[in-house]
């Protein structure tokens, strides 16, 4: 293979589509597994480049010391995994000890089950590769949340796991979590924008009126297909709003004039008719 790019500030590209060798993994074959990892990243999302700040978003690859799971079994401190990263959670007892709530993390990587919630041992794994970026995004809070406590501390990774081989670099399964969670923080970044200049419809239903969504402003109710949120409605210029559907997923509701302001979503619930007693 060709040699490396100078580690400075290494760039590529996260093309959507999981199923692909994203930039993301190319470079992290190139670099052979090591503890190197792209500063920055430019999302495609649809012909939108994104630029994601992997350092700044918590997307960094685990250091210090590895253990097997042997070693972990063995020693007598409270700890668990996640994302192959081991934290020490002793000061946790209550939550991490026999019998406390949370026992299902202790001392094996239980990563599903923290956006799952389901936390029985026959539900613990640590497989995360059917996630939506949405769910991507859960994941990274709870790792942040560990490395970021005052009283848990980061003890290393754990060697030959799903996430970090035996010498310790990073595996596919790492990195395709990584751009699992790029797409999400790219999505998030555009819908931040959005918010500012296309902001979300006034909503209200009764059962009498059934659904509606309204504009004001002289603005027009449009469905938006969000990577998060799923179908978002926002207020679009009506002049301008053709412009928009170059670069997002853009629909009108279904029987709603182009340049209406409101838009019924729900028909009213009917009534139910009586029945006449005999």
């Amino acid at each position: 293979p060709p040699p490396p790019p100078p580690p400075a500030r290494l760039g590529c590209w996260l093309w959507r589509g999981r199923g692909a060798m994203t930039g993301l993994r190319r470079l992290a074959l190139l670099l052979g597994g090591l503890a190197a990892w792209a500063e920055v990243l430019e999302v495609d999302l649809d012909g939108e480049a994104v630029s994601i700040d992997l350092d700044s978003e918590g997307l960094l690859l685990a250091t210090g010391r590895l253990w097997t799971q042997e070693e972990l079994d063995a020693d007598p401190k409270l700890m668990l995994v996640i994302l192959g990263e081991v934290f020490d959670v002793t000061g946790g007892e209550e939550y991490y000890d026999d019998g406390g709530g949370y026992e299902v993390f202790r001392k094996q990587d239980a990563t599903r089950a923290f956006v799952s919630g389901n936390f029985t041992q026959e539900a613990a794994s640590d497989d995360v590769s059917d996630f939506t970026p949405s769910q991507c995004l859960g994941v990274l809070h709870w790792m942040n949340f560990y490395r970021n406590h005052d009283t848990y501390k980061q003890l290393g990774r754990l060697a030959g796991g799903r996430y970090y081989n035996a010498e310790g670099g990073a595996t596919e399964h790492l990195t395709t979590f990584i751009s699992c969670c790029a797409e999400g923080l790219a999505y998030r970044k555009v819908e931040a924008e959005l918010d500012e200049t296309r902001p979300k419809c006034s909503s209200k239903w009764t059962a009498a009126d059934g659904g509606k969504v309204w504009c004001r402003d002289g603005s027009v109710p449009r469905i938006v297909k969000s990577g998060l949120k799923g179908e978002v409605c926002r207020c679009f210029d009506f002049e301008k709003v053709k412009d928009d559907t170059l670069r997002l997923d853009v629909e009108r509701y279904k029987d709603c004039p182009a340049t209406a302001s409101e838009c019924q979503t729900t028909p009213p619930k009917k009534k139910k008719k009586k029945k006449k007693k005999n």
